[in-house]
This record gives C-alpha cells, sequence and structure tokens, in this order.
C-alpha cells in the first residue's frame, strides 16, 4: 500500500505554503486590534481561495487533493504559518460550510458555498446548552438574519 503524496499534491501543498508565507511575511498574524485581525483574516482568505485550498470538503471537484489525508496535509501547511488564521479558515469553510452544504435549500446553498469557496464571506456559528448557567443566570440567544 503506497500512502505517498502524489505530485499534483505535493505542488499544492507547496501553493499552499508558499502564498501563506508571503502573506504572513507582511503582517504579524497572531496579535492586533479586533479590525486588523479581520483584515487578515479577510486577506488570507482570498489568498486561499486562489489556491482551491478553500473548496476542499465543499465542492464537488476537489483536485488536485483527494481524501481527508491529503487534506490534512494541506491542513497543516496553513497551521504552521498561523494557528490563528488557520483555526478562523476551518471555523469559517469547513465547519460552518459543511452545516450549510447538510441543512440548507439548494438555492442557499449555492449563493453561500460560492461565496464562502471564494473567500468573500466568513462563516460563523453560534451554539449554546441549555443547561449552561453564566453566574446563575441563563443564556438567551436569537439568531438574526444579515
Amino acid at each position: 500500500m503506497n500512502f505517498d503524496f502524489s505530485d499534483k499534491e505535493k505542488v499544492f501543498f507547496a501553493k499552499i505554503n508558499d502564498a501563506m508565507t508571503t502573506f504572513a511575511d507582511e503582517r504579524d498574524l497572531e496579535s492586533a486590534d479586533l479590525s486588523t485581525i479581520r483584515d487578515h483574516l479577510s486577506g488570507a482568505l482570498f489568498a486561499l481561495a486562489h489556491q482551491g485550498y478553500l473548496k476542499i470538503g465543499l465542492a464537488a471537484d476537489q483536485e488536485p487533493v483527494s481524501g481527508s489525508l491529503a487534506l490534512r496535509a494541506a491542513m497543516e501547511q496553513l497551521s504552521g504559518i498561523s494557528p490563528s488564521i488557520f483555526l478562523s479558515v476551518e471555523m469559517s469553510t469547513r465547519f460552518f460550510g459543511r452545516i450549510v452544504n447538510v441543512w440548507d435549500s439548494v438555492k442557499e446553498k449555492k449563493i453561500m458555498l460560492d461565496n464562502l469557496m471564494a473567500g468573500d464571506v466568513v462563516g460563523a456559528v453560534a451554539l449554546s446548552e441549555s443547561t449552561m448557567n453564566v453566574e446563575n443566570e441563563p443564556l438567551a440567544t436569537a439568531g438574526i438574519r444579515d
């Protein structure tokens, strides 16, 4: 059994590494004010979208990466450069994107997933537990479409 990555996958990993290294060399990705962090995330999403990284796990065509092992190797490239950007990108695309992919309507899927894979939007998920108690006061949450 051969567990080596294909040449296409190796080139893809190198492109992710090069794009993010160039992006990280120009800025401090691990500390800043909220507005700057948002700008960094938007820039990283844009750079990763052009390499095809954001479509992995969401699109039918996932070339050149196939399978979860290759996805993990691509993730390793990003997380090694910026752990915080990695977590933000993964929550936005894979976590939020998969929720949309499973539960949204066909029309909304097309709109939202296309925007996610292009790096145009940041996905977010809010979770709460009914039994959670903060300082003996229950939390109330509301979802607002924006």
